[in-house]
């Protein structure tokens, strides 16, 4: 199997929801510090005990987790994740990590469908971006560098509506609009290249106060996804007690 096939987990937490969710598993390594009960629910993939200078080595963090996997790297088509329900989000070129954690968590807050990035977009299972998840980039479907033109034409034929994020210009955000929807967003500097906002259905901006111009990406997601939530019906989400 080629290296690019696997993603590492770090901790035990992310690699028992990953065993939940399905994912598979190359390896699962650990140490001494490993909480019995946590070594005992990952028996079936047969953990290997290992010294900690070994878990370091797979690591992005100075102090490495007692917990390590290399866990089979899962993806969903763009047409399945487009034909599910709740609102779809596609990533142009959004380059940090922490950003696609982010919106991936606000995606699975929604209840949404999914999220698809084209090239230049990070990596869905950066150690990054699945620390800024929460774990929601285990759950959320995701499909890595889509078409734009493709994706586009199949959210069509889905029924949905291609809506993009535009800094100046486009209706207000707080217009309501029916709510099955294709959330096309850039990066907070360079944002959508024309061709793309020329392909959008609708072009939404998200009003400011001035001097500032641009939001976060992450946050931007979190305004339009949940203005989107408003306009559909109350059972779409349970929500939890916090």
């Amino acid at each position: 199997m080629e290296a690019r096939e696997l993603f590492v987990l770090e901790g035990d937490k992310f690699v028992a929801d990953a065993a939940v969710s399905g994912f598979e598993f190359e390896a699962v390594l650990h140490d001494s510090g490993i909480r019995a009960g946590r070594l005992s629910a990952l028996a079936r993939h047969r953990p290997t005990a290992v010294s900690r200078e070994v878990l370091a080595r797979f690591c992005e963090a100075k102090s490495p987790q007692h917990v390590v996997a290399l866990a089979r790297r899962r993806e969903s088509s763009a047409e399945d994740i487009l034909t599910l329900d709740g609102p779809a989000v596609f990533l142009h070129a959004v380059q940090e990590p922490g950003n696609v954690g982010a919106i991936a968590r606000i995606v699975e807050a929604v209840a949404g469908a999914g999220i698809l990035a084209s090239q230049g977009t990070a990596d869905f299972f950066h150690p990054r971006a699945l620390r800024a998840s929460a774990g929601s980039l285990l759950r959320v479907p995701v499909a890595s560098a889509a078409d734009v033109e493709a994706a586009f034409r199949q959210a069509r034929s889905a029924g949905r509506e291609i809506r993009g994020a535009v800094r100046d210009g486009g209706e207000s955000a707080f217009d309501r609009r029916d709510a099955n929807a294709l959330w096309v967003l850039g990066s907070e500097g360079p944002g959508l290249p024309d061709s793309v906002v020329a392909a959008l259905d609708r072009r939404i901006t998200i009003p400011m106060n001035p001097p500032v111009e641009s939001l976060n990406v992450a946050v931007a997601a979190g305004i339009l996804l949940y203005l989107d939530l408003m306009n559909r019906p109350a059972s779409a989400v349970a929500p939890r007690p916090i």
